[in-house]
């Protein structure tokens, strides 16, 4: 055998080229027959299927998860239609694995886990099962159940992919940098994906050309616990169930061809007695896709869909290319792009001088991709063809949703979901948005809207809660939008290993977010979350918990939210009758922390300086309420002065100032007197001032008004006394504070500023000034209002009509 070109193009040493060339010719010229593959490759596919049809083994040994072995004939029914996956839950009922406590919060929490293994009409392992029955080969499942990995029984560890292992190795960096290739895609589409569509491609050839590519990226790269223990159950797995060597044949992953094969014990998994459920689901290729976020999917599974039919139909892999390209201009022009038929030679011609340049036998997708970018994009694709480039994506990506065989049936918890959509009437929507209006008074719709709640806190995709906590009140109406989407059903697969029904799963769900939740805002958070979800015995058992988090929390923002929303889980109980003085120690507690905490503002954080405000307002009202009257009002007062005493930031004091003089302990004549000291200042206390003034109108906007001629008196000595540049920097804090008002509460100061002025109600004040004054007051507005623009709590989002 010859040196491979990929080993010498890489740069391998003679030596390992040797030991290489040793290895490949062992495996090929073995008895059994090992093929190797690559997950989601049509490529794959093909030459499987061919070396299966021309070799008619009688057993066909495939790397997929043993736990799928009886749920096989699913697959194969005739009204399965890919995408589909094999989905296998596992909770360890009794510890049997020792975790609950390591890898879960706490041990009363037994581990679970869900695996899936997603099946595409492209996917070599859904083509040799498929052929497999087409032939009347046994087919044997091989691979480690995912719950006996080490990457599940140990914390802190990952499973590796196939993929992940070949991009980490020496040769594959080495063979990137000499043939120019940006990512593994596109070497592998180079060198595998069109060499083996190609007519005069033999299955040996790809074979062997593939397996020597897998050997060298296997020596470069190390290999974690996770694979040597599924490689060494792989082999078992087969040495138990095979029956004439020469008679079987062997798919899995490339890297797994060259496994240690010395072990013929029986294959053992570690003892459990916890509870599996395995079956097929629907699949989608959104999810598939890498873009996505899946570790071993596919970047553009429509394309490669395409690529395998024009491969089925016989098309030259000109004709593929010109198709494609019809496909993703057609998409881009549905979705608002101004492209032609010209547009798709173009992009054609392109692609293939493109190929050509880059030494390729054929376009790739990179190059589809950056001859349609060249030909279509007028401007610079970083600003001027996000749109496009998002459309290519998702035509790239594809829409196409699986249907598994009626054989399956369906998970408890997703026919236990359906069940209450047809309860509530919400099981139909034909596509559009339904809006539903529930009145929580009502029972009924109070226990529609839990539903919902459930489903939303589990991120279901189905419905969305458009109403808000509008000033930390009660909202007895809700207004949801629901909407049956696409991976509802499998977001519910996902959460099955958690319970039978959605209130088990979203009772479970809420125990593990409250054992890992570290402030009192999380967790007083969840608590209203499962109220709103009719949970309330969550609510009794979470007290203490609580209580435990809130020794610890110290940070004002946390603990401020944490009595509003405590507050409002008060109400809650109140509406559903049950206990709502249970809270109320709770509460109290709460709110002593959270005066203490006040003392902690004049170092917090600059970012957190709008939230601060809010919650000042949150606890302002609840000062100023008659509900909770064992709350310790004083202490709070007491602790206001002295954190406004303890020198924070202007605008955070100026803020403490407000709060103040709304609760009647400051004066607005004591607010003037203090505006009045900085008459004479530096420069750098006056700008200060004013972010105090800024501070104050923020919290202050009812008790300001009864001191407005005072106020109004104190900053126009303020003013009169500033030059031009301390009057421009001045401007932008006093209309920030103004902006806060509201149009009455102006008026009141403008008022206030006319009779300062002398000005009657009745007089006609005309101002006068020359076409240049008018132009310099119209710039200084602009500027201020630039400078407010990049304030946060005057940046606002462009919203369409």
């Amino acid at each position: 055998m010859e040196d491979n070109p990929l080993w010498q193009q890489a740069g391998l040493t003679d030596e390992l080229m040797a030991t290489l060339q040793q290895q490949v010719q062992g495996l090929l010229d073995g008895v059994l027959y090992w093929f190797p593959i690559r997950h989601h490759s049509p490529t794959c596919a093909w030459q499987v299927r061919q070396s299966l049809l021309q070799r008619r083994p009688r057993q066909v040994f495939i790397e997929i998860p043993a736990q799928f072995q009886d749920v096989l004939p699913l697959v194969t029914a005739s009204d399965t239609h890919p995408p589909v996956a094999l989905y296998s839950s596992f909770t360890d009922t009794h510890n049997g694995l020792g975790l609950a406590g390591i890898t879960t919060p706490s041990a009363d929490i037994m581990p679970s886990m869900g695996s899936w293994f997603p099946l595409l009409a492209y996917s070599p392992e859904y083509v040799a099962l498929q052929t497999a029955a087409e032939i009347g080969a046994e087919v044997i499942c091989i691979d480690l159940p995912a719950y006996a990995r080490p990457s599940f029984r140990e914390p802190d560890t990952d499973s590796i992919s196939q993929d992940e292992y070949i991009t980490a190795s020496r040769f594959f960096h080495a063979l990137a940098d000499a043939g120019g290739y940006h990512s593994w895609d596109e070497c592998w589409d180079t060198l595998f994906e069109h060499m083996g569509m190609q007519q005069t491609a033999s299955t040996e050839e790809f074979r062997h050309q593939l397996a020597s590519f897998c050997a060298a990226a296997r020596s470069t790269t190390k290999l974690d616990e996770d694979t040597w223990e599924r490689e060494q159950f792989m082999w078992r797995q087969i040495q138990a169930h095979i029956h004439k060597p020469e008679e079987a044949m062997v798919v899995c992953g490339g890297l797994h061809v060259f496994m240690e094969k010395g072990n013929a014990l029986p294959p053992d998994l570690p003892p459990s007695d916890g509870t599996e459920y395995h079956t097929l689901v629907p699949y989608t290729y959104e999810r598939l896709s890498t873009a996505s976020g899946y570790q071993a999917g596919n970047r553009a599974p429509y394309f490669y869909q395409l690529q395998w039919q024009a491969r089925q139909q016989g098309m030259s892999p000109h004709e593929t290319v010109y198709r494609i390209l019809q496909h993703l201009i057609s998409y881009a022009r549905q979705r608002g792009a101004v492209l032609s038929s010209a547009d798709t030679v173009a992009s054609a011609q392109h692609a293939l001088m493109l190929c050509r340049l880059r030494n390729r036998a054929q376009p790739v997708l990179d190059d589809l991709l950056d001859a349609l970018i060249t030909c279509c994009c007028k401007g610079d694709p970083q600003h001027t063809c996000i749109s496009l480039q998002q459309a290519l994506q998702q035509a790239l990506t594809g829409q196409q949703r699986g249907q598994v065989s009626a054989q399956a049936g369906q998970l408890t918890l997703v026919r236990d979901v359906y069940q209450w959509l047809q309860h509530y009437g919400l099981q139909a929507n034909n596509g559009y948005a339904r809006t539903l209006k529930l009145d929580k008074r009502q029972p009924e719709q109070r226990q529609a809207a839990a539903f919902l709640h459930r489903l939303a806190f589990l991120r279901v995709p189905f419905a969305e809660c458009r109403a808000k906590d509008v000033d930390h009140g009660l909202v007895f109406q809700e207004n949801w939008s629901c909407l049956q989407n696409v991976g509802m059903e499998e977001r519910l697969i996902e959460l099955s290993p958690f319970g039978d029904s959605v209130e088990a799963v979203a009772l479970r769900q809420l125990e593990l977010a409250l054992f890992t939740a570290h402030d009192m805002a999380s967790i007083s958070q969840l608590l209203l979350q499962a109220l709103k979800m009719e949970l309330v015995t969550v609510v009794m058992n979470a007290r203490q918990l609580a209580r435990q988090v809130l020794l610890d929390d110290q940070r004002f923002v946390s603990l401020a939210q944490a009595v509003a929303n405590l507050i409002l889980c008060r109400q809650y109980l109140t509406l559903e009758n049950y206990h709502p003085g249970s809270l109320d120690p709770l509460i109290a507690d709460c709110f002593i922390r959270t005066s203490h905490s006040l003392l902690t503002l004049h170092h917090a954080p600059e970012q957190e300086a709008e939230q601060i405000v809010q919650c000042l307002l949150h606890l302002l009202q609840i000062q100023r309420g008659d509900e909770l009257p064992e709350l310790d009002r004083a202490l709070f007062s007491d602790y206001l002065n002295q954190a406004e005493a303890s020198n924070p930031p202007p605008f955070l004091r100026g803020c403490l100032w407000g709060i103040l003089l709304e609760i009647r302990q400051r004066t607005p004549a004591q607010l003037a007197g203090e505006i009045s000291q900085w008459q004479y200042a530096p420069v750098d206390q006056v700008e200060a001032g004013c972010e105090f003034i800024r501070g104050v109108m923020h919290t202050a906007q009812v008790s300001i008004l009864l001191g407005a001629t005072d106020l109004v008196m104190a900053l126009d000595q303020l003013l009169q006394q500033a030059d031009a540049e301390l009057f421009d920097a001045m401007a932008v804090h006093l209309r920030a504070g103004f902006e806060q008002l509201g149009q009455s509460q102006r008026l009141r100061f403008a008022d206030a500023v006319a009779r300062h002025y002398g000005l009657r109600e009745a007089e006609d004040l005309q101002l006068e000034t020359s076409v240049q004054g008018a132009q310099i007051f119209a710039q200084l507005d602009q500027q201020v209002a630039a400078i407010m623009q990049g304030w946060a709590c005057f940046r606002h989002e462009e919203t369409t009509p």
